[in-house]
């Protein structure tokens, strides 16, 4: 349904564009009819070279293994595909991702001892992929051993989640009991707040 989308290209440019990136990458997750988790992947990049390091990263990915199916696109500047391994999450693809700009960013750089050329510099090459890996990790701890990756929510499949079985039971008195609570608190806020 998201590639079907009339007008998909024009927002995913336009949304690049406004936050300053060179690419999208997009997972998705919904539950079949079996009631089986379901992965999707797309990659949005006008840059045909950073597009195919991203998409050959991914593809041959064996730590995880993300076990991906081209699906068809009409759109060349957007590659989609059916993850097979709904394991991975956002939080194992990141690191991936990062491989994939340096890779990229690697095979800008010019040799040393060979002139360099007006359009690239290394200087420039260094500036973006530091500000790449930045924008990926950006608000993420520095520490060198293991930097800690954003939080995953609590409804993701690959973490133990509170409502995996199923809601909470609730009785009249727990009920009761939380609701005397919150009056309790707010009267005692209400009392401290008069003096």
């Amino acid at each position: 349904a998201f590639l079907q989308r009339s007008n998909l290209l024009a927002e995913l440019h336009a949304f690049c564009q406004a936050h300053s990136y060179d690419v999208l990458v997009a997972m998705t997750i919904f539950f079949n009819t079996q009631n089986e988790p379901v992965r999707q992947l797309a990659v949005f990049c006008p840059h045909v070279a950073l597009r195919t390091t991203i998409c050959e990263v991914l593809e041959h990915s064996q730590s995880p293994p993300l076990k991906l199916t081209p699906t068809s696109s009409i759109h060349p500047n957007l590659h989609a595909y059916l993850q097979g391994n709904t394991h991975v999450s956002r939080k194992k693809l990141l690191p991936l991702l990062q491989e994939a700009l340096s890779a990229y960013f690697d095979s800008m750089k010019i040799p040393s001892g060979q002139p360099e050329t007006v359009d690239v510099s290394r200087e420039q090459v260094d500036k973006e992929l530091d500000r790449a890996s930045n924008s990926l990790i950006s608000g993420l701890s520095q520490d060198e051993e293991d930097p800690p990756l954003p939080p995953t929510p609590m409804n993701s499949l690959v973490d133990e989640c509170p409502l995996d079985q199923g809601l909470p039971k609730l009785s009249a008195e727990a009920v009761f009991e939380k609701c005397s609570q919150i009056s309790l608190s707010q009267s005692t806020t209400a009392s401290l707040s008069k003096k």
